[in-house]
C-alpha cells in the first residue's frame, strides 16, 4: 500500500501521541503541559521561528526525558532529522541542523514542522485532553 506524505505525517503523529499517552499514565500535569504546548507550538513557530521555538523547548526541557517540553522537542527532532519520511535534515541533532544549514532548508523544515504539528495537535487534543484510551 502506497501512502502519501500527509498520511505518513498523520501516522507519525498518531503513534507519537499513543506513546505519550502511555508515558503520562497517572501524570495528568505532564499530560496537560504536553497538550497545552502542542496546541501553542504552531503559533509560536509562526511568531518566533522554528529555531527559537526548538531552542526554547530544549532549554525548558533541560534534557530530561520525562519533561513534556523535552518530549515535544524530541518528537519534532525525530520527524525533521534523519527520517526518510519527513526528514528535512540529514543530521540527528535538530538545533545543530538549524544553525548549520542554509535558509532554504530552514524554511522547508519550518513548513514541515507546521504540517506535522497540525496532526499532532489534533491527536493530542483528542486523546490527551481526557483520560482516555487510544482506539
Amino acid at each position: 500500500m502506497k501512502r502519501n506524505l500527509e498520511q505518513k505525517r498523520a501516522e507519525y503523529a498518531f503513534d507519537t501521541v499513543e506513546k505519550r499517552l502511555k508515558d503520562f499514565e497517572g501524570e495528568s500535569k505532564k499530560r496537560e503541559r504536553y497538550l497545552t504546548r502542542a496546541k501553542s507550538l504552531p503559533a509560536t513557530i509562526i511568531m518566533c521561528g522554528l529555531g527559537q521555538t526548538a531552542a526554547t523547548l530544549l532549554s525548558v526541557g533541560k534534557g530530561k526525558n520525562n519533561n513534556p517540553d523535552q518530549m515535544l522537542y524530541e518528537d519534532l527532532k525525530n520527524w525533521l532529522c534523519d527520517n526518510p519520511e519527513g526528514g528535512t535534515y540529514p543530521e540527528k541533532d535538530l538545533i545543530k541542523a538549524i544553525v548549520t544549514n542554509d535558509r532554504n532548508k530552514y524554511i522547508k523544515a519550518q513548513a514541515e514542522a507546521l504540517k506535522l504539528l497540525e496532526w499532532l495537535k489534533k491527536f493530542a487534543t483528542a486523546y490527551l485532553s481526557k483520560e482516555g484510551e487510544m482506539p
